[in-house]
């Protein structure tokens, strides 16, 4: 059980023992990813443990009771040293103020099947957090609560407040028929609970709701949370990076820093939970506020090549298009990660095209990085077999690295995002871009499409 939470009554007279806790404050936060060594930057890896740390120090300063982490709390299962000593140096601030961390496993923090042991575990027996997970076995799904002893529970009670917390780690697809057995399983102890005085309910879950994320597929379907409407009063979610709630329970805030471009325009950080825990009522009132928090910023410019006829012409067009958008890269004292996107048809031959060249005429402006993607389409004009019914030589190749993908069982569960991305690199390394961009490009599609494959 955690500690009892504070009292706010400053009004009572001198010697009356505080029973009557007026307001109970948590903090849910999910998707930290720290020691993610974002385009192989250092810089980017301790971004993510400044957004850790912003968080811990608004946690202490705003009169907090909890903090709850909805998974992912690490980006990889195999941590370095200074994500672990940094993990704990700013957990350990929590610890010395008495604020227990309640955390559950993402699919970024479960440890390797053959392993059975992951850093979160370790972390847990080492008390900066307190690890909740459901019990299974061949009778169904159990529920115990936390014990300081043997450090595992599937449930912790913040004493004094009738405030009780589940966590249900990531299951994966799972996620629905465990959904199914938990409201049974809550159904049923149902009054034993409200014997033992739990009022408001907190449900942590590493999934999402289908279809606030497009790049995320398997999801449960909003209908699916229904059966745990009327047993829980605040679901608390991680997994999808932009904040959103949904059927005015179920909420999620999204990640603290940038984990994938597609989600850099989103204002995202953590919600402050105030629960009205002073009232006799048997569902207490709550509030929740999302807090946004500071993050790297992320440049995303498009670039239209149409009807530049050469690649002297094209250098000297792109400059003049980044000296219209030099504000931008100094909107902040911090350093932006920029991505240009090249639109448009491409007039001249394509072995004359440069990308190295539009490379180093964004770096005066000193950017952090730049990844520059080539969207663009030749206009070359191409002769067909007229017995061919495909629009393109492009379509070919793409209909070729589908098959390819969809014959081999990595690739399979997303041959068409893959068959994409195989022509992209082709394009970028006839391009002439550097092997670093190319790298960095690469890597950044590979996660964007793993986590869609993840569900």
């Amino acid at each position: 059980m955690i500690g009892m939470a504070h009292v706010h009554d400053k009004d009572l007279p001198k010697g009356l023992k505080k029973t009557i806790i007026m307001r109970t404050r948590l903090i849910h936060a999910a998707d930290i990813h720290l020691g993610y060594l974002q385009y192989g930057l250092d810089e980017r890896a301790i971004d993510f443990t400044r957004a850790l740390e912003h968080l811990i120090t608004e946690t202490i300063q705003t009169d907090c009771q909890c903090l709850l982490i909805a998974g992912d709390f690490f980006h990889n299962r195999s941590i370095d040293s200074q994500t672990l000593y940094s993990a704990t140096k700013l957990l350990e601030r929590l610890r010395e103020a008495g604020i227990p961390v309640v955390v559950i496993e993402g699919n970024h923090d479960k440890a390797y099947r053959s392993e059975g042991y992951s850093w979160l575990s370790y972390l847990n027996q080492m008390e900066y957090i307190r690890l909740l997970s459901f019990n299974f076995s061949d009778e169904g799904i159990q529920l115990s609560p936390f014990d300081d002893k043997t450090r595992s529970g599937s449930y912790t009670d913040i004493a004094g407040t009738g405030i009780r917390i589940y966590g249900l780690p990531w299951v994966g697809a799972q996620t629905r028929n465990i959904m199914s057995a938990v409201s049974d399983y809550l159904r049923k102890v149902r009054a034993d609970e409200e014997r033992q005085g739990v009022r408001f309910r907190i449900l942590m879950m590493h999934t999402g709701v289908d279809g606030e994320d497009p790049r995320l597929k398997g999801l449960p379907a909003g209908n699916d949370f229904r059966v745990l409407k009327d047993l829980v009063n605040y679901i608390a979610l991680g997994h999808v990076h932009k904040p959103y709630t949904y059927d005015g329970y179920i909420y999620n805030p999204g990640s603290l820093e940038t984990v994938n471009i597609e989600e850099a325009k989103e204002k995202r950080g953590y919600y402050q939970i105030d629960v009205q825990t002073d009232t006799a009522a048997a569902a207490p009132e709550y509030s929740a506020e999302l807090i946004i928090t500071p993050k790297r910023p992320f440049l995303q410019l498009s670039y239209i090549v149409d009807g530049v006829q050469s690649q002297e012409e094209l250098l000297e067009d792109f400059t003049r298009f980044l000296r219209r958008h030099k504000q931008e890269f100094a909107q902040t004292e911090e350093k932006p990660v920029a991505h240009i996107y090249l639109r448009g048809n491409l007039a001249f031959d394509r072995t004359a095209f440069n990308m190295k060249q539009l490379y180093e005429s964004v770096t005066i402006y000193k950017p952090l990085h730049i990844i520059i993607h080539d969207n663009t389409d030749s206009a070359e004009a191409i002769d067909l077999p007229e017995d061919d019914t495909r629009s393109s030589i492009q379509s070919m190749e793409k209909d070729i690295f589908y098959q390819m993908a969809l014959s081999d069982a990595r690739f399979a569960n997303a041959a068409e995002q893959w068959s994409q991305i195989m022509q992209n690199l082709k394009q970028h390394s006839l391009n002439g871009d550097p092997a670093e961009a190319i790298c960095d490009w690469f890597i950044e599609e590979y996660q964007r499409v793993g986590q869609s494959d993840q569900g």
